[in-house]
């Protein structure tokens, strides 16, 4: 992201043809629609971006129930979001939902290839049904999303963090308090392999 910026600073016309994409790999909880945002306030600073919102779609922003319909809702979900950030939670979910999946994904490769500079998509979800239901399924997307980040699972001591600066935003922690740590309980629930990591949702 850092030299995407610096590119565009310096040279933004010979930017403007790159496809600039991001697939967000991970468990829920783990923060790919903060980081989303943020990029979004990034690109829009430096004027990548006319606006800069990131537009949170899902299956049912794409897929029609009626034949012929599901291509024409595809693309015009995407041009409402022009120049903005488009998140697709969970984009697997697209093509695993049958035939009409096939329809958006290739106005989604035509739609992309019409507009590049003028958009960002990040599709985010588990990474192995992203890669095996949403870049398997069609080979141009592979190299469409040229930008590949993988969230793991918070440590303790992370999500302790988290818990600690929310507690304060909230005034809910006295300063002294956070400044010589914060005890708490354990945490009960299912446990996983690691009992020591976890998402910020827990």
């Amino acid at each position: 992201i850092y030299e995407d910026v610096i590119l565009f600073l310096n040279n933004a016309e010979s930017t403007m043809e790159d496809y600039r994409n991001f697939l967000f790999m991970g468990p829920s909880g783990v923060g790919k629609t903060t980081w989303a945002r943020l990029i979004g306030r990034i690109y829009k600073a430096v004027g990548m971006f006319l606006y800069g919102t990131v537009a949170e779609t899902n299956q049912s922003s794409y897929i029609s129930g009626y034949t012929g319909q599901t291509g024409i809702k595809t693309v015009s979900t995407l041009n409402a979001n022009l120049e903005n950030i488009i998140l697709i939670d969970e984009a697997y979910s697209i093509t695993e939902s049958g035939s009409y999946g096939s329809d958006v994904i290739t106005a989604l490769v035509d739609w992309m290839d019409k507009n590049i500079g003028c958009y960002m998509i990040i599709a985010a979800g588990y990474e192995d049904r992203i890669l095996r239901h949403f870049i398997g399924d069609n080979e141009g997307l592979d190299r469409r999303f040229n930008n590949k980040y993988l969230f793991e699972y918070y440590t303790g001591e992370a999500m302790v963090g988290i818990l600690t600066r929310n507690l304060q935003k909230a005034d809910l922690l006295d300063q002294r308090e956070s400044a010589t740590g914060v005890h708490l309980a354990p945490l009960s629930g299912p446990s996983r392999a690691d009992s020591n990591t976890g998402d910020a949702t827990e």
